[in-house]
């Protein structure tokens, strides 16, 4: 991250109409995660992913996307807190692709 900031592409649909395809997203430093946060995930598997907080447990994030399209939230697994790598501060998204800051609820 260039400045503690990182700009992201949203390529899929797995966090529409949040986050539809094709948006671009500005991620800082992830400090104060809480549940419906949107954040930057180094995956295991999957590699360097967009998703939503679904909880957090004994040190462990669950994490889903906000589309029914998206992969299960079972098959994502828990994640460690060393591998949320940002957390969703802008995003510019639709006609005219204004600036907004987030404001998702997840639950």
């Amino acid at each position: 991250m260039m400045f503690g900031l990182r700009l992201v592409k949203i390529c899929g649909d797995s966090m529409a109409p949040v986050l539809p395809d094709g948006s671009y997203t500005l991620f800082s430093h992830a400090f104060g995660l809480t549940a419906e946060d949107i954040v930057l995930v180094e995956h295991e598997q999957f590699g360097t992913i967009v998703k939503a907080i679904a909880r957090i447990h004994r040190g462990q994030f669950s994490i889903k996307g906000l589309s029914p399209r998206s992969t299960d939230e079972k098959v994502l697994g828990p994640v460690w807190r060393h591998q949320i790598i940002g957390k969703l501060r802008y995003t510019v998204t639709g006609p005219g692709k204004r600036l907004r800051t987030p404001n998702v609820k997840t639950a």
